[in-house]
């Protein structure tokens, strides 16, 4: 039997047909494949069951007279360190660079942090995806250095987000980064609270919220382009966030660069709102001075 679909009103006239990035059932998983051809579906799913760590779950949608099939994936394990006494130091420096642990060391321990506060919340901290630690010395390489420290800040969040490294809480733990960057600058300079995930503060709320929705066109434009095929107007992913197919397009060429553009643009937009907050404008005038001088102050802390 055809599960059942969710439609909502986009305006006073209509109802659209919604397609869920996550699975209704188990939000970890998201969208990965839709069809109307169930052998193409069978096969797409077969293919999955040489990788180890990716676990799938079906659905089936029946609009108009055609049943339309789709894929959902969870990349279920925590790679990463392993269990040992040293809390992973020494496997960190046995898989890096001296400076590169230092960064990866840094990330970690902002990570931690996250996830004890949620446990001291009382809350359950669920995995969504692998956990990528080579990808974080990535993110320092991608930014353009020596320049006004802000554009340093915010191309250090936006790269983190865009690479997304962490298994969850990419934005937090982003965030964070740039705190320590910031607070290398100034001392007393304090991250206004945010918030967490699903309850975000409102003068945070509209860059999580546009960073994800173009993140999810980023990574799947090519998939919705095939939804609007088949008749669906909308996709709807955590937290509420509905993309509207009619506001987007989605025949867009080199569409990876230009939703890395926005990404970029919507997050400097950010840091300056963060310097606002923060009350630390004066940042706008300061020259970053380098990778190696902001890893050796990381070093030194």
């Amino acid at each position: 039997m055809a599960a059942p679909k969710r439609l909502i009103r986009m305006s006073s006239n209509e109802e659209t047909l919604v397609l869920q990035y996550h699975h209704p059932d188990d939000r970890r998983y998201s969208i990965e494949f839709i069809t109307n051809d169930r052998e193409e579906c069978v096969r797409r799913a077969d293919a999955y069951t040489d990788k180890e760590h990716v676990t799938l779950k079906l659905r089936v949608e029946q609009i108009g007279d055609e049943l339309i099939y789709l894929i959902y994936t969870w990349e279920s394990y925590d790679a990463g360190l392993p269990d040992s006494d040293d809390n992973g130091v020494e496997w960190i420096l046995e898989n890096f660079t001296q400076r590169s642990a230092v960064v990866v060391s840094t990330v970690l321990d902002i990570f931690d942090g996250i996830l004890e506060e949620k446990v001291d919340q009382g809350n359950e901290f669920r995995t969504y995806k692998g956990i990528h630690l080579d990808r974080v010395p990535d993110v320092l390489s991608r930014v353009q250095w020596k320049q006004p420290v802000p554009d340093v800040a915010a191309e250090l969040l936006s790269n983190f987000v865009l690479i997304h490294p962490m298994p969850n809480t990419n934005h937090r733990t982003a965030i964070g980064l740039v705190d320590r960057y910031l607070t290398s600058y100034d001392a007393d300079f304090e991250m206004p609270d945010t918030g967490e995930e699903g309850e975000w503060y409102n003068w945070i709320a509209g860059f999580i919220y546009d960073s994800k929705r173009i993140l999810t066109l980023r990574n799947h434009l090519a998939l919705f382009r095939w939804a609007e095929h088949y008749g669906y107007g909308a996709v709807e992913r955590k937290e509420g966030i509905v993309i509207s197919f009619d506001d987007v397009d989605l025949d867009r060429r080199g569409h990876h660069e230009y939703y890395t553009q926005r990404h970029r643009e919507k997050t400097r937009e950010f840091v300056r709102r963060l310097l606002e907050e923060a009350d630390v404008t004066h940042l706008r005038e300061v020259t970053d001075d380098g990778r190696r001088a902001f890893i050796d102050r990381l070093q030194a802390e």
